[in-house]
């Protein structure tokens, strides 16, 4: 947005005090969304946080847990990153805010174990034939797997 040029009144006692100076108007911003809503313990991650009106002002917080106020980057009106570090297994809960005080979003992130495989993708039909990839953080599981769903047996 550009700058509009506004006129200041600040009253002092029986004093008014004027002057001009060019003010920023914005619409508020909002939140809609923050991904991945799963990370791994221990690594450093990226939270994508999505939106709109979103203004490289400094004006949106984030506080995870007990982490307060992690810093933001800018991408777009529409998209901002959180850098995660170190994060501890378990589930917590995002807070953003607008302001000091205005929580605008509140989501639940789990933060698994690094030993932790995942498995996608995470469904597939009764009859069978889907794909299953496995894969770690650590690295990428190639030898011969069998995945047990219920008491099927698949190999891979």
């Amino acid at each position: 947005e550009y700058p509009q040029i506004v006129l200041l009144s600040v009253l002092r006692g029986q004093d008014t005090v004027q002057g001009v100076t060019h003010f920023h108007f914005y619409d508020a911003c909002s939140v809609s969304d923050v991904y991945p809503r799963t990370i791994v313990a221990g690594n450093n991650s990226v939270l994508t946080i999505s939106g709109s009106n979103f203004v490289p002002s400094g004006s949106l917080l984030v506080r995870i847990g007990n982490y307060q106020h992690l810093a933001l980057e800018y991408v777009s009106s529409s998209q901002m990153l959180c850098a995660l570090h170190n994060m501890l297994p378990g589930n917590i809960t995002v807070h953003i805010h607008h302001g000091s005080d205005s929580l605008i979003f509140e989501e639940l992130l789990h933060v698994q174990s690094a030993l932790t495989p995942l498995f996608f993708p995470s469904s597939g039909p009764t009859h069978g034939g889907t794909a299953i990839t496995v894969a770690h953080f650590e690295k990428v599981l190639s030898s011969e797997l069998f995945l047990i769903f219920g008491n099927r047996t698949s190999a891979g």
